[in-house]
């Protein structure tokens, strides 16, 4: 049998360039918030759907080569993280940036939240909501997701006199979209665990029907012992 071969991810400008390269012309953040809502879905999503939702609604097929080869190594890059890794695109570097920077900051970071929550939703994340951890940690990325919706319809009606002093404004800007990636990142690992743990109570229950001679139905309770029906619990992979 022929050894997987992971490829090495050459990080956020080389994959930047391989996107221009393509004509992609959705930004970086928004690659990555899709890549961890499709890892935070209750249902396995493999890495082609991706790159042709991506290639097929900005880019070329035709020069996207180079682009999938970095797509798939950023997907198992980011599948390995259990922390936000602070990126340059993610983060506001200039205390003193412009009103453009910053409007166009924030509306990148939005839209970023906004295609997690399509890529998770898609794949039934509500079905974790059981958890009561899982839960908070949704409610909070909602909730900062909100905050920053409403930020940005604000700066755009702000003056440039609003715009003096940002050196404050940046601070909370980064703080803000720190706790956006980090809650991206929190929930992904959440339901990777559930799946994992999903994962070895199927091969338990798969014994236990060899065992007895009878399928466990969909609507029969889970024989993990959570007191859910089947279709509800394991029987969700």
């Amino acid at each position: 049998m022929q050894q997987m071969k992971v490829k090495k991810y050459s990080g956020d400008d080389e994959l930047s360039a391989r996107m221009k390269e393509a004509g992609i012309s959705i930004s970086l953040d928004v690659v990555k918030a899709s890549i961890l809502g499709r890892q935070a879905s209750s249902i396995d999503r493999i890495i082609g759907d991706l790159m042709n939702d991506v290639v097929g609604a900005t880019g070329s097929p035709s020069r996207a080569g180079g682009f999938r080869d970095e797509i798939e190594a950023l997907w198992y890059r980011l599948y390995g993280s259990s922390a936000f890794a602070v990126s340059p695109h993610m983060q506001i570097g200039d205390p003193g940036a412009d009103r453009e920077t910053l409007i166009e900051f924030v509306g990148r970071q939005v839209l970023a939240g906004e295609y997690f929550l399509r890529q998770a939703d898609f794949g039934r994340i509500q079905d974790f909501f059981g958890d009561e951890r899982f839960a908070k940690i949704y409610a909070i990325f909602e909730n900062n997701l909100a905050l920053l919706r409403e930020m940005h319809k604000s700066m755009l009606n702000w003056g440039e006199k609003d715009f003096q002093d940002t050196k404050s404004l940046v601070e909370r800007l980064n703080r803000f979209t720190r706790i956006l990636w980090d809650t991206m990142v929190t929930l992904k690992e959440s339901v990777k665990a559930k799946k994992h743990e999903r994962g070895k109570n199927k091969t338990v229950i798969r014994n236990i029907e060899a065992q007895t001679g009878q399928e466990v139905r969909r609507n029969d309770q889970c024989p993990c012992g959570s007191n859910k029906k089947y279709k509800h619990c394991c029987g969700l992979l």
